[in-house]
């Protein structure tokens, strides 16, 4: 073959890299060449030859493989590509616009490019995403070391397989912004829960926005995990002072709520409940109506209502008696192993969600 007699000569890379250059000037021009055989052959050759020898490469050596392969790999067959791609992926620093080329090939072409990373920018696996088909953004999905730009680029588009690979990655990083995203729509979507609420990097303020929809091993769970960050996650004692100080301004107005909880319908309980904590009208109605008085127990430890009031509040949510005095008992558990200061950061973050926002901006129109 042509190529392997232009290799024959075995000296010092660094030392030959002029000849080389010149040599590989020359497969570049029959790379140009249109001939389909001539360039599937040189695409076998070149491969075989020059990426086995790659770590002995010189800066401008590499920049020619690269550029050569490039012209030559559209005219591969795809099994030919396929092997390409995986030996690209494999080298130490692969020139990168042969790997862009084949990151944008067919799927199971891309693949090998795309689940491996850091290979491309994050720029062109944004691009990526949103110019190629759904079995891209999955290989994307997949990669080791994912950044947040990525992350939320796949995020915002919805797809659910797609999200789901994602949150199974646990060596992706994903940003605040693409979580607030996800937490909005697990709101909706149930299958995005436990995977979203088991990530360890899901940030503790926004998994308290998903206290309201989830079941009852969930609720523990993200108590649990409130237990576990507060002292980290919380700013210290000046939030726990901040906390406190707001929690005894609330008792103040709890005489109203307390008349209310007793005389009044549920209507007018959730609208002093807007009124004394400062959460919007949708989301005191959505803790009003859930009948496993769990979101009300969060509600009232992080006012201040004692355990006696609270109680009133279940026995009074079950007007006909249909509940047993144990299930009533199981209603307070919660109340009682919840402490106040999480009960508090709990209900800040309710107040913050971004939907409840737009909620009490809609009503108060």
């Amino acid at each position: 073959m042509f190529i392997r007699h232009m290799l024959r000569q075995k000296s010092a890379p660094r030392a030959q890299e002029p000849d080389t250059v010149a040599h590989l000037t020359a497969l570049l021009n029959l790379a140009r060449q249109p001939s389909g055989p001539t360039r599937a052959r040189l695409l076998s050759d070149i491969a075989d030859i020059f990426l086995a020898r790659w770590p002995k490469l010189g800066p401008s050596e590499r920049a020619l493989i690269g550029e050569i392969l490039a012209r030559l790999a559209p005219s591969g067959e795809p099994i030919h590509r396929r092997a390409l791609a995986r030996r690209v992926a494999a080298l130490h620093e692969p020139p990168l616009v042969l790997a862009r080329l084949l990151a944008e090939d067919l799927p199971e072409i891309a693949e090998a490019i795309l689940r491996k990373g850091p290979i491309l920018p994050d720029k062109d696996l944004v691009d990526i995403v949103g110019t190629r088909g759904r079995d891209h953004r999955l290989a994307i999905a997949s990669q080791r070391f994912l950044a947040a730009p990525v992350a939320l680029a796949l995020v915002e588009r919805g797809e659910e397989e797609v999200i789901l690979r994602l949150l199974a990655n646990d060596q992706a990083h994903i940003g605040p912004a693409a979580f607030a995203l996800l937490v909005e729509s697990a709101r909706e979507n149930r299958a995005l829960r436990i995977p979203l609420l088991t990530r360890h990097d899901l940030p503790v303020g926004l998994m308290n926005r998903l206290f309201l929809v989830v079941g009852r091993a969930e609720r523990k769970f993200i108590v649990a995990e409130n237990a576990a960050r507060l002292p980290a996650e919380a700013g210290g004692e000046d939030w726990r002072r901040q906390g406190t100080l707001e929690a005894k301004r609330r008792r103040l107005r709890e005489a109203r709520l307390v008349e209310i909880l007793r005389l009044g319908t549920r209507p007018e309980l959730a609208r002093a409940m807007s009124g004394l904590a400062g959460i919007s009208l949708a989301r005191a109605e959505e803790i009003v109506a859930d009948p496993s008085c769990e979101p009300m127990a969060i509600f009232a430890k992080a006012c201040g209502i004692d355990r006696a009031t609270f109680s009133t509040f279940v026995l009074l949510s079950e007007p006909e008696g249909r509940r047993s005095l144990h299930e009533t008992y199981d209603r307070l558990s919660l109340y009682e192993e919840v402490s106040e200061a999480i009960a508090e950061r709990i209900l800040d973050d309710w107040r913050d969600s971004p939907a409840a926002q737009d909620e009490g901006a809609r009503r108060s129109a």
